[in-house]
Parts: structure tokens; C-alpha cells; sequence
């Protein structure tokens, strides 16, 4: 008899345990209660845009979300994705090209969303320079290869029939680097973030020889990549991560007083400083801004089929693949009527 008793127990807990795996395993909620929340993104050395870039940061919209992010700044896209190829970081927020050239190379990585995609960037030139057909022969300073602004400056280009190989595109730094060229007469015409755009208002001898907004308005600026592993490990967090993100970029485009304060102490400016209104202004009228952080597919089509024509990408990248929405949704879902809220 006490063989028998022993046997229902056994079978008892054999029962339990069957239970709790197939618990365990529905819907992917017992991990994403047990799952890791740290979550580290990187971004570009903050520009006149910060105010927007940081704000999730900022009004502690991570901490609603239940995640632990710390941001890391590098100095331009390309060294963003090397981290994110490496594992040191699991976002990035970038310029699509790298990310287009690192699928096509076989590395692990999505593209989850965007927080700007519309992209506001100028081309000031000396006032000799009056038309982009005058750049012929000349230099025009940009980036690193396959950087954003070396693509978007040969993109304005050709928006104007004009091959990129008929002017000098040539690297020489970061947008501030970049202005310093321009100013300092060493080349004929830059593309730089529109915060420079103001300092040149009374100038006598660079003028703005046409901007992003107005030439290529379907070149996407920022998505949001993330690392294969880390969303295959931190499902959840991701989602989460990203919810806030949309709280943030929701907040800034409804509080531009409290972005322009942000921007000025990130950048050690005053927030009375005409350059930051004048890039707030940009991306609202330019409507450059995603508060819902979905990815931009249609910009992410025209800009592989301007690459692919350009020469710049061999093989087309399998967007089907590299473009992933769920985590972008699973975000609206946590953030849903509150996103409203988020911005007023």
C-alpha cells in the first residue's frame, strides 16, 4: 500500500512540473519577468539635436519602463556600428548606410526603429559656390566613406544630375571640423548639421547652398539598430527600451522650452542660443520626428535603390530580414493612451 501512495506522489509531482514548463514556455512571459533589464544604446556625440536624442534620459522615462540604459557617445556612425558588431553595446542609433553595409557582410543585427527619421542637414558653400553646378572640380569636405553625410552630400548631387565624381568629396571630420573647414576657406563647400546654419547669417563670404530637407526628403536619418543576440536575450527589455524612447521623442516634440534647456546644458550652451531654436524648428516644420519610433521603410527603399545606383552597395540587402517591427509594437502596446500624456 505505501508503494502505491508513494506512486501518486510521484506522479504528482511529475504533473507540477509539466505544468510549470509548459507555463514557462506560452507566450514568452516567464522570461521576460526573469530576463536581464540593462540595456546599453550609443548615439552619436550629441549635436544641437540632444534635447530630443536625450529626453528619455532625461524625464526618466527608462526607469517608468522598468529598464537600467546607459548611453554611450562616439564620435560618428561608423565607430556606433563597429561597437554594436563588437557586443559592446546592444543599440545604436545611426544613419542607415553602415547598417545596410554591415547585413550585406553577414553581421547579426535589426533595425528595430527610428526616433528621427527625417533628415534635416545643410550645405553651406562659399558665396562664389552659387549653385551646386559650381562645385564642379572643386572640394567639398564630408566624413568617412559611407558615413552619413558622405552619402547624403552625393545624394543632393545627384538630385541635381550632377556624378559625385565630378567635385572632390573629401573627409575632414566632424560637423564642428567640418564647419572650421569651411570657414577657414580650406575647402569650397561642407555639409554640416543645421545648428552651423545661423552662424553664417551675416556672413560676408559662406552662404546655405541648399539643405537635405528640400533635395532629398526621402533619405532616411536615424534608425535604431540593435544586436541579434541582445534582442534574441532581452526580448522584453528591447520593447521596453524602445516605449520609452517614444515617451521621450513624444515629450521633446511637444515642449520645445524644456528641449532647448536640455540641448544648452548637454552642449555647455545657453538655451537662448539661436542655433538651438533654429534645429528645433527644423525638425518639427520638416516633421523629421517619430514619436511612435517606427522604422521608415519607404525612406529605407529609396535609399538602397539610390545606393544601388550609385554604386555605393553591390547586393541588395533583404529588408524582409533586416527590418523588424515587433519590438516597435510590443513598446506601443506598454506605452498605448500614455503616449498622448507623454506630451502634454
Amino acid at each position: 500500500m505505501p508503494r502505491i501512495i508513494n506512486l501518486r506522489k510521484a506522479m504528482c509531482v511529475l504533473a507540477g512540473t509539466a505544468l510549470t514548463v509548459g507555463v514557462a514556455g506560452c507566450g514568452g512571459g516567464s522570461k521576460g519577468d526573469t530576463e536581464d533589464r540593462n540595456w546599453v544604446h550609443a548615439i552619436v556625440t550629441p549635436k544641437g539635436d540632444a534635447g530630443f536624442i536625450l529626453m528619455a534620459q532625461a524625464r526618466k522615462y527608462y526607469e517608468e519602463q522598468g529598464v537600467k540604459v546607459k548611453i554611450k557617445s562616439f564620435t560618428g556612425n561608423i565607430p556606433l556600428n563597429q561597437a554594436l558588431q563588437s557586443g559592446d553595446v546592444d543599440s545604436i542609433e545611426t544613419s542607415p548606410d553602415p547598417v545596410f553595409d554591415a547585413s550585406l557582410r553577414g553581421g547579426d543585427v535589426k533595425i528595430i526603429g527610428s526616433t528621427l527619421p527625417g533628415l534635416t542637414y545643410s550645405v553651406i558653400a562659399q558665396k562664389k559656390v552659387r549653385s551646386f553646378e559650381d562645385l564642379k572640380g572643386k572640394k567639398i569636405g564630408v566624413s568617412l566613406p559611407g558615413s552619413l553625410p558622405d552619402v547624403a552630400v552625393r545624394a543632393m548631387l545627384a538630385s541635381k544630375k550632377l556624378d559625385s565624381k565630378s567635385v572632390q568629396v573629401i573627409n575632414v571630420g566632424n560637423d564642428a571640423q567640418r564647419f572650421q573647414a569651411i570657414s577657414a576657406g580650406r575647402v569650397d563647400a561642407a555639409a554640416v548639421s543645421p545648428e552651423f546654419v545661423p552662424r553664417i547669417k551675416d556672413s560676408k563670404t559662406l552662404h546655405e547652398l541648399g539643405s537635405a530637407e528640400e533635395l532629398i526628403p526621402d533619405y532616411p536619418r536615424f534608425v535604431i539598430a540593435a544586436n541579434g543576440k541582445s534582442l534574441e536575450e532581452k526580448p522584453d527589455t528591447a520593447a521596453r527600451f524602445l516605449a520609452a524612447e517614444m515617451q521621450g521623442i513624444s515629450y521633446a516634440a511637444a515642449h520645445k522650452k524644456e528641449v532647448l534647456e536640455l540641448s544648452a546644458k548637454t552642449l555647455k550652451l545657453e538655451p537662448t542660443d539661436p542655433s538651438l531654436d533654429y534645429f528645433y524648428d527644423r525638425i518639427i516644420d520638416g516633421k523629421a520626428e517619430s514619436t511612435k519610433c517606427e522604422i521608415p521603410r519607404d525612406k529605407l527603399e529609396w535609399l538602397q535603390e539610390f545606393r544601388m545606383s550609385n554604386g555605393l552597395q553591390k547586393k541588395k540587402v533583404d529588408l524582409d530580414e533586416l527590418l523588424d517591427d515587433s519590438f516597435q509594437k510590443e513598446g506601443l502596446k506598454r506605452v498605448g493612451d500614455d503616449l498622448g500624456a507623454a506630451g502634454s
